[in-house]
């Protein structure tokens, strides 16, 4: 029996895009309502938004911060995820379907 090599998503949550976009959780918030490109979550879990992390990757290459220029500088290296992305296996017959148009069930 053949097994169909199993797809990693790369997901995100609030935490983990904030420290890739390098800001903090309420600014992504602030983020999502003031940017109208700024990339639309898969779902909504109880703990929070969940994002495709390449599109998170994809806009913040397309949108670079510049820093205020009142802005204190940071004190010490910068921050960076200390853990690796997390991933979901899928491994059922939905594995074809583009995650972005999925829908939970009613």
């Amino acid at each position: 029996m053949h097994k169909e090599p199993r797809r990693r998503i790369r997901l995100a949550g609030t935490k983990e895009a904030a420290a890739l976009l390098g800001v903090t959780g309420p600014r992504i918030s602030q983020l999502a309502r003031t940017h109208a490109d700024f990339p639309e979550p898969v779902d909504h879990l109880s703990s929070g938004r969940v994002w495709l992390l390449e599109d998170l990757e994809e806009w913040n290459a397309r949108n670079p911060r510049q820093p205020k220029a009142n802005a204190k500088p940071k004190q010490g290296p910068a921050r960076s995820l200390s853990k690796p992305t997390p991933t979901v296996d899928l491994t059922s017959a939905a594995d074809d379907r583009d995650l972005r148009s999925w829908t939970p069930p009613q």
